[in-house]
């Protein structure tokens, strides 16, 4: 009996029976049960929320603008989706505890998403068959799945921060998770393929930092004696330099110079000139990891037009993706206990070409009733009558 097992059954931890998941994925589950990372992975890489101004301005852009998407539910039918006004999960994602908003929830997960790669939900229900009261956003930075060589996946261990874990099932928690080539059972976080850019992006700044705080934002020199001094008066020298540009660090040389004293400022190197450029190209580089099109969005060259190409793209490659992935998981993993055939679905965010569209209704209608139109376009009911039977429906002209 493994470590989790012994954690488990101490808190009286018991797997309701299931049929055995498949051989490959007992005998993935049994080879990963070691592998699992510990939270302190986790703890580094939100760390960098904190410290790495590129990954906040990047990964707040994205969350809250995934968070303010709206999110409707749909009872499918054939190949349809009917709206369902108010269905109980979207009241309850309104407010989905006592102590956060909707936004508040969702721009949690979609943060933890991006920085660690996992996100997760619990849902305050006694049993699978229950639809949850509250919905809660677990830290990714405390909870760890426990795969199981008889179920794939056993559950999940909560760690309190205090010593204490606590056992979670499976039918309690919502994992949204990236892909990870190495796992089935954790995502893997973008940090990981920008950890160099992010070291040096930092050590930049502290870099940078010490010059303004430290030199009092003056760059190095040299002061050179061209005459020859005795060892005893040399060091005089050097202690009343040192008590005298305590903030200013520099060079002191003898048998150097032009004549007497002199003053040699040192030339800004090819790294210090580069500075700016440098800390652009992280800046785009991680941008370009975590959202498409942000950079040129926010670029202090963007024109109208390339601005809105941009913006197009963030929509297209980076929310558009989350939103559908987080939706897909709700669909797949809460709303079955509500009903059958229901479906999430957030607003889209992509940019639609609005003259195109029309111009793709317009010869749509020369085949096709009103009440197609309608359903097509506008995702409304039929009319019911012998106006929704009528072809060559009025359109607006461009």
């Amino acid at each position: 009996m493994g470590l989790m097992d012994n954690v488990l059954n101490r808190f009286g931890y018991r797997k309701a029976t299931m049929s055995p998941a498949p051989g490959w994925l007992r005998a993935t589950a049994e080879g990963s049960s070691g592998m699992i990372p510990d939270g302190s992975i986790y703890d580094n890489q939100a760390d960098l929320y904190r410290r790495l101004s590129w990954i906040l301005i990047a990964v707040q852009i994205t969350a809250q603008s995934c968070a303010a998407a709206a999110l409707s539910v749909h009872k499918r039918r054939d190949e349809e989706l009917d709206d369902i006004t108010n269905h109980p999960f979207e009241v309850l994602l309104k407010r989905p505890n006592e102590m956060q908003s909707r936004f508040e929830l969702l721009e949690a997960t979609f943060s933890y998403h991006a920085l660690t790669g996992n996100a997760y939900w619990w849902l305050n229900r006694s049993s699978a068959d229950e639809t949850p009261k509250e919905i809660w956003s677990i830290p990714a930075t405390n909870i760890t799945p426990v795969p199981d060589k008889q179920l794939g996946l056993k559950g999940y261990i909560y760690d309190t921060g205090s010593g204490k874990k606590m056992p979670m099932e499976t039918w309690e928690v919502v994992h949204f998770k990236r892909f990870n080539p190495h796992s089935m059972f954790v995502g893997l976080s973008p940090i990981e393929a920008l950890a160099t850019v992010a070291t040096g992006d930092l050590g930049m700044q502290k870099v940078n930092t010490n010059l303004y705080t430290e030199n009092n934002g003056r760059l190095s020199g040299i002061l050179a004696f061209a005459d020859p001094i005795i060892d005893s008066e040399w060091e005089r020298i050097k202690g009343d330099v040192k008590e005298k540009s305590a903030k200013r660090q520099m060079m002191i040389l003898r048998n150097a110079g032009k004549g007497g004293v002199e003053w040699i400022r040192t030339a800004m190197s090819n790294q210090e000139m580069d500075y700016i450029a440098e800390r652009k190209m992280n800046r785009q580089e991680i941008f370009d990891v975590y959202a498409p099109g942000l950079f040129a969005t926010l670029s202090e060259n963007a024109t109208e037009a390339n601005s809105r190409t941009a913006k197009a793209t963030f929509g297209e490659f980076c929310l558009w993706p989350l939103l559908s992935a987080a939706a897909e998981k709700i669909t797949n993993d809460v709303l079955p206990v509500y009903g059958d055939g229901l479906v999430a679905e957030f607003d889209n965010p992509r940019n639609a070409d609005r003259s195109l569209r029309i111009q793709e209704q317009q010869e749509y209608s020369r085949s096709h009733t009103i009440d197609e139109v309608r359903q097509k376009f506008y995702g409304e009911k039929e009319l019911g009558d012998e106006r929704g039977a009528a072809e060559h429906a009025a359109l607006p002209t461009l």
